[in-house]
């Protein structure tokens, strides 16, 4: 089975899928691999607050390397659906949504 999980950046919301049995390092992993944000570079959380904040280390629910990383996703908290909020420092290109993209094709970009 697989989870489509929902990922708000400040670029707006990405979606993901992973499997089923995926645990908190594997989506890391996948976010770097899918959105371009290393794992060292990644701060989850479930709290919408992280995003604005200053201190994105007072967001640890989700936190690297505090006994997190090999828990499964539906373990704590993120089921099908789910959205997850991921601050980042890196400069990247947002992955185009189908709208986006066809909104292009139709101005003729």
């Amino acid at each position: 089975m697989v989870l489509l999980l929902r990922v708000r950046t400040r670029d707006g919301t990405e979606r993901l899928e992973v499997e089923d049995n995926c645990t908190l390092i594997g989506l890391r992993r996948t976010i770097e691999e899918k959105l371009g944000v290393p794992v060292a570079d990644q701060t989850l959380s479930m709290q919408q607050g992280l995003l604005m904040t200053k201190n994105p280390d007072a967001f640890d629910d989700l936190k690297a390397n505090v006994g997190n990383d090999d828990k499964f996703l539906r373990a704590i908290g993120l089921n099908h659906g789910a959205m997850v909020y991921l601050k980042y420092s890196v400069a990247r290109e947002p992955t185009p949504t189908l709208a986006a993209a066809h909104r292009s094709d139709l101005q003729g970009r």
